[in-house]
């Protein structure tokens, strides 16, 4: 009730916006999947809005957390700092996932997708934040943008890495050298490393006809693996990489890849 009243008595634009603010938000609407068992939820909700086992309890609770960490950490912390840029794009990426208070009713698997999630309310349409609290949010892309020192395709793809890091538990499946990828977002240069050694695996890459190719051929994004599965709709990191935007360009995750494979050059 306090979120109606603030909007009644303060209206729907938002002057102001604090860390605990932004924390309340995003923790409210994260809750109402972590409430559920979204396992089970997944395969019963109609309409096919999520493939089966794409979005396991475990693995839901274990990214929830590291976003709210990331937030907790990073939005305190100084605006050149890695941290308030991790922050940032992760206040991006829930930005981009936000239900508009008006989309509640949009019951196509897209709609269905956004935040918050799974409950729903007594006229059975999806949940959405008021139109303060959305306001908010957006506000805090301004309010907590970081300050940005080198703006050349290397950096912009450790910003990136950074950014995910919440979801490096996600790619404990891959190895090189001894070393999975999950352990190597400690180090954003490591993830590199792997992009330029390691060839596409998995069923997502099978899928997409790219099993075996080298994931980045230097100078040469239209043969690169990773470019070309990233960039199809199917993969399960194209939605997050097309909306993150590059806090030094403003340039999507997938062009900033396509740049920082572009930048190597041809035997590099």
């Amino acid at each position: 009730m306090r979120d109606e009243f603030e909007e009644i008595v303060l209206s729907p634009q938002a002057q102001n916006v604090s860390v605990e603010d932004v924390l309340d938000i995003v923790r409210r609407a994260l809750e109402t999947m972590r409430l559920m068992n979204t396992g089970v939820w997944n395969q019963n909700y109609s309409g096919d809005a999520f493939p089966s086992g794409q979005a396991a309890y475990g693995t839901s609770s274990m990214i929830h957390a590291g976003l709210l960490d990331t937030l907790q950490t990073g939005l305190t912390a100084p605006a050149n700092s890695s941290a308030r840029q991790a922050a940032h794009a992760t206040l991006q990426q829930i930005n981009a996932m936000m239900r508009e208070y008006d989309g509640i009713g949009d019951l196509r698997p897209a709609g269905r997708r956004r935040m918050p999630a799974m409950m729903r309310g007594a006229d059975g349409l999806d949940l959405a934040i008021n139109r303060r609290r959305r306001d908010q949010l957006r506000l805090a892309l301004d309010v907590f943008r970081p300050a940005v020192a080198e703006d050349i395709p290397v950096a912009a793809m450790s910003r990136m890495i950074v950014a995910f890091g919440a979801m490096a538990g996600l790619h404990a499946g891959f190895s090189e050298d001894g070393q999975t990828l999950a352990q190597r977002f400690a180090e954003p240069e490591e993830v590199l490393d792997y992009l330029t050694k390691a060839v596409a695996k998995g069923a997502v890459a099978t899928a997409a006809g790219l099993a075996n190719q080298p994931l980045v051929v230097p100078g040469d994004p239209a043969g690169s693996a990773f470019l070309l599965a990233i960039s199809r709709a199917e993969h399960p990191m194209n939605g997050a990489l097309s909306s993150y935007r590059d806090a030094g360009s403003g340039k999507s995750g997938i062009q900033v890849v396509e740049d920082w494979i572009t930048s190597l050059g041809a035997g590099v």
